[in-house]
């Protein structure tokens, strides 16, 4: 055996194992977590996800009445984005750090914009009186996820933390009563921004961004959020009562869409006379099978100088079914 032979034999092992270390090094970086895509995925798949930022039921196309008016709303477009902000992620070398009930955590706040084209119908007593009007239709719910897990949990530790389901046009005082009395907001004027804080990642261990007396500098959410866990709990197929006092007049109708026992409903809140408060019942549906459910209400204004233009304002009012 000569001498290159030999030399051969105790090299090509080392040659084998250095290759299969640049492979298994390969693989590691081809399983890169893209956070902002688990993040839609938890959106996409999850009870919470599906249930408080669903698509469906919003515009349901039976009748509905304003008075002696019969209306009908049908879906022209659809458009549905959704934006995640990693908070502090405009740098390599920041961090954000939210405190819960299972340890600290980075924040992302996501925006879910749904936006329906839609064709109002209103029929009078007479044919004539029959009247067509399109609506754009905006709602923007958004959400808090908490990174409390590493990469290797599900959604890579993402969990949502925060809801928000968008506001009012004027400030209200919108107040939700369960048939035993008690109640719960009805929009999110009683919401806070959570307060977070930064972190540089190029020091080890990371330090916190501060103030000019040294202090951690503390940040806001752009977003004011409630707990998912403190979405008040509704009995089911409670009957609930819905009463808005805005500060303004210039409402012609508000509605409110909600699941019953027959799918979902559109139906028309009273106003009171000589007051500007609109209030309404509506029947939540029997044996829920959804732990989170929202009712869904809405402002319709009409401009004084111009009646084909329409405001429209909707926001979500979270409540959750005991399972």
């Amino acid at each position: 055996m000569n001498f290159y032979h030999v030399i051969s034999r105790q090299i090509l092992p080392l040659l084998i194992l250095a290759a299969l270390t640049l492979v298994g090094c390969e693989e590691r970086e081809a399983t890169f977590i893209d956070d902002g895509e688990e993040i839609r995925r938890y959106l996409a798949t999850t009870e919470e996800g599906q249930e408080l930022f669903r698509v469906e039921g919003f515009v349901p196309t039976d009748p509905y009445y304003v008075g002696t008016v019969e209306y009908r709303d049908s879906v022209i477009d659809y458009r549905r984005v959704v934006v995640v902000d990693q908070k502090g992620f405009e740098s390599d070398t920041l961090t954000t750090e939210f405190e819960t009930d299972v340890g600290k955590g980075r924040i992302a706040e996501v925006t879910v914009q749904d936006r329906w084209e839609v064709q109002v119908t209103s029929y009078g007593p007479d044919p004539e009186d029959t009247n067509v009007v399109f609506h754009n239709r905006n709602l923007m719910r958004h959400g808090l996820f908490v990174k409390v897990g590493d990469d290797a949990r599900p959604y890579a530790g993402w969990r949502l933390w925060g809801y928000n389901g968008d506001t009012p046009l004027t400030p209200a005082n919108v107040t939700i009563t369960r048939e035993d009395g008690t109640t719960f907001p009805g929009d999110p004027t009683t919401y806070s921004k959570q307060v977070y804080f930064r972190l540089y990642t190029n020091v080890s261990p990371p330090v916190y961004v501060t103030t000019a007396s040294g202090e951690p500098r503390p940040y806001q959410t752009n977003a004011a959020y409630t707990p998912i866990d403190e979405i008040p709990l509704v009995s089911n197929g409670d009957s609930l009562q819905i009463t808005s006092e805005f500060l303004t007049g210039l409402d012609r109708y508000q509605l409110a869409v909600y699941e019953s026992d027959t799918g979902f409903v559109v139906k028309a809140m009273t106003k009171e006379l000589l007051e500007d408060r609109y209030i309404g019942t509506v029947d939540t549906r029997n044996n829920n099978p959804r732990r989170y459910n929202t009712l869904y209400l809405q402002q319709i204004r009409f401009s004084q100088q111009d009646p084909e233009f329409v405001t429209h304002q909707g926001w979500c009012v979270p409540f959750r079914i005991e399972q």
